[in-house]
C-alpha cells in the first residue's frame, strides 16, 4: 500500500515538473518571439550573420568542439556561486559532528548527497534567471552565454529542465 502511494506520488511529481519545464519553454520562446519583433529585422539579419560567421571561422576537431561546450556549460552555470553553495552545505553538515572520528567515507558521501540537489537547484535557477533577463543582461552582463549569443534559449531550456528533473 505504501510502495503504491509512494510510486503515484513520484510519477504525480515527474509529470508536474514536466508540466512546469513545458510551461517555463513556451513562456520563454513566446516572450523571446514577441522580443523579436519590436527589434528591426535588419539587426537580427545581421547578428544572424555574425554568429554563422563566428560558428564557421575554423574547422574544429571533436576534441576541440566538446571542450568549447563544456566551457559554454561552466559560463552558464557560474560555477563560482556554486561552489559558495557546495560549501555552505559542507560546512553546515560539520555542525552536528562531536569528534574527528565521526568524519568518514560514509559521511562525505552524505554530504554529496546533499550538496548535489542544491548545486542543481542553483543550476536551475541561475538558468532561470538568465533565460528571462535576457535583454538586461545583453546591457549589463554581455560575456554571458545567452546574452552573447554563443548559446541559444533551446539549449538554456534544455540545460534547465535537465537540471529540474534530476532533482529528487
Amino acid at each position: 500500500m505504501g510502495q503504491q502511494m509512494l510510486s503515484q506520488f513520484e510519477r504525480n511529481n515527474f509529470n508536474a515538473r514536466n508540466s512546469l519545464t513545458a510551461n517555463i519553454e513556451n513562456y520563454i520562446v513566446s516572450e523571446h518571439r514577441s522580443s523579436d519583433k519590436s527589434r528591426n529585422h535588419s539587426t537580427t539579419i545581421i547578428e544572424h550573420e555574425t554568429a554563422t560567421e563566428l560558428d564557421h571561422d575554423q574547422p574544429e576537431s571533436l576534441l576541440s568542439s566538446i571542450i568549447a561546450k563544456f566551457e559554454l556549460l561552466r559560463k552558464f552555470s557560474r560555477p563560482y556561486a556554486i561552489l559558495g553553495t557546495a560549501l555552505g552545505v559542507a560546512s553546515c553538515s560539520l555542525i552536528p559532528l562531536e569528534t574527528i572520528s565521526e568524519i568518514s567515507p560514509r559521511f562525505f558521501f552524505g554530504v554529496l548527497q546533499a550538496a548535489l540537489p542544491m548545486m542543481l537547484i542553483h543550476l536551475f535557477t541561475n538558468g532561470i534567471n538568465q533565460l528571462f533577463d535576457v535583454e538586461m543582461d545583453k546591457v549589463n552582463k554581455p560575456f554571458l552565454p545567452i546574452a552573447s549569443g554563443k548559446m541559444s534559449m533551446k539549449t538554456g531550456v534544455a540545460i534547465v529542465a535537465i537540471a529540474s528533473s534530476l532533482v529528487r
